[in-house]
Order: structure tokens, then C-alpha cells, then sequence
């Protein structure tokens, strides 16, 4: 009688566990909903579905598989591009719903586990050293053998175009504003975060333009591309060179 019952009770810890991690992963799109859609957003809302299924067919291997590569990714993309507080949250809970399960596989999957930690560490490393080195947007930035300060800027009042080299919706924004004014004499170019600023600037001199260039950690609203006209956020591919003109207007 004492056996059955122990296999019931741990059958029951598996749909505990279960429902513990489709509700993170639930969560997780949700997050991904609410935020701008992105590029890598239809990825995470994939992974989180693909949770979902393994978590209720008791697959924990899967599920840790999942959650700490998609986590890390996250993490990693961010050390790289930009910090972005939605992505972070989604990647929290990706890294929760994997811990949850790598417990559960520890002891029969021991070298997969030691992998994964491992994984983790150098993506959670790589994270927080990019976050405490670019957190402050006023650093100041080695710019043409000299050093700029975004938040002290020649002209503060100039509408600011926050962009990044790997930005897809970037492009076509950057081409119009380039297009429209080459000498950047009406808006200044930003590109997040600080270590992509001499790739930033080669790639907006190869498109023809030939003003002045400085960095940031991170845009307002942490999304990109924004356009900054003294105050006023505009976000997305849809931002156009008119709206400086508008702008003027007002």
C-alpha cells in the first residue's frame, strides 16, 4: 500500500511542477505580446509555446533545454545589441522555468545539467558586464579621437534618431533621414549601445552621411529606432524625416 501511494505523491509533485511552469511560460507570452513585436519576438513566443507542450507531457529535459537556451540567448543578445526590459523579463522567466526542471534531471542527466549551468554563467556574465559598463547614458564616448557626451550634446535641442547596426527596422529609417539630410544639420544620429559606435558610424557614412555621430547605452523606451524631438518619442519602422519637419511646425 506504502508504494502506490508514493508513486501517486510523486506523480503529483510532476503536475505541480507542470502547472508552476506553464503558468511562467504563459506569462512569457504575454510579456512578448505586450512589447513591440521584434524580429526574435515569433522565436520566444515559439519556445514558449513549445514549453507549454513539454511541461504537461512531463518532458523536463526539454523543458530546461528550453528555458536556459532561450534565456541565454536573450542574455547574450542584449550584451551584444541593447538592453531591453521586456526581453529581460521573458528571459527571467525562461531561466526560471528551466532551473524548475534541471532540478528535476539533475541526477539522471548530470552532464547535460553541468552543460546548461555553464551556459548560463557565461550568458548571465556576459549580460551583467555589458549592463554595469553601458548603463549610464552620459558616459562619455571616444568619438573621432575626442570625447562626447550624448547628454551634452553641441546642439541639445536637435531631434536625436536612437539606431543599431543590427536592427532590421533601423534601415529603412536611416536611409530616409540620410536622404533627406546627409549633413545631419536637423537630427543627430545615436547608436546604442556605446560599443557599436565605430560600426554605427561606417555604416551610416556608407549610406552617404557626413554629420556627427555619438552613442548610447540604451534608447528611450528601450526600443528601436526612436526618434527623440525634445521629448516627444516616436518608435518604429513607420518613423519618417517629416516628423522633424512637423515638428518645427509646432
Amino acid at each position: 500500500m506504502d508504494k502506490p501511494k508514493k508513486i501517486l505523491n510523486n506523480k503529483q509533485l510532476f503536475q505541480k511542477e507542470a502547472v508552476i511552469n506553464t503558468l511562467i511560460f504563459i506569462l512569457i507570452i504575454s510579456i512578448l505580446l505586450y512589447a513591440d513585436f521584434g524580429m526574435l519576438t515569433g522565436l520566444g513566443i515559439l519556445a514558449a509555446l513549445l514549453g507549454i507542450y513539454f511541461s504537461l507531457s512531463l518532458r523536463y529535459l526539454f523543458v530546461a533545454m528550453i528555458g536556459v537556451c532561450a534565456a541565454s540567448s536573450s542574455f547574450i543578445g542584449q550584451s551584444m545589441v541593447a538592453y531591453c526590459p521586456y526581453c529581460t523579463a521573458a528571459a527571467m522567466c525562461f531561466l526560471i522555468a528551466g532551473t524548475i526542471s534541471l532540478m528535476r534531471i539533475a541526477s539522471k542527466y548530470t552532464f547535460i545539467s553541468l552543460v546548461l549551468c555553464g551556459v548560463t554563467l557565461v550568458s548571465v556574465g556576459m549580460f551583467t558586464w555589458s549592463f554595469t559598463a553601458y548603463a549610464d547614458t552620459r558616459e562619455p564616448v571616444i568619438h573621432n579621437g575626442q570625447a562626447t557626451m550624448v547628454a551634452k550634446e553641441r546642439d541639445i535641442s536637435k531631434p536625436k534618431l536612437y539606431l543599431s547596426t543590427t536592427c532590421p527596422s533601423c534601415k529603412g529609417v536611416i536611409a530616409d533621414f540620410v536622404n533627406n539630410d546627409p549633413l545631419g544639420e536637423k537630427w543627430l544620429p545615436v547608436v546604442v549601445p556605446h560599443s557599436n559606435l565605430a560600426q554605427g558610424e561606417k555604416m551610416l557614412q556608407e549610406l552617404g552621411y557626413q554629420g556627427e555621430v555619438v552613442s548610447a547605452s540604451y534608447p528611450p523606451g528601450n526600443r528601436l529606432p526612436t526618434l527623440d524631438i525634445q521629448g516627444e518619442i516616436f518608435v518604429g519602422s513607420k518613423i519618417e524625416f517629416e516628423e522633424i519637419a512637423k515638428g518645427e511646425t509646432k
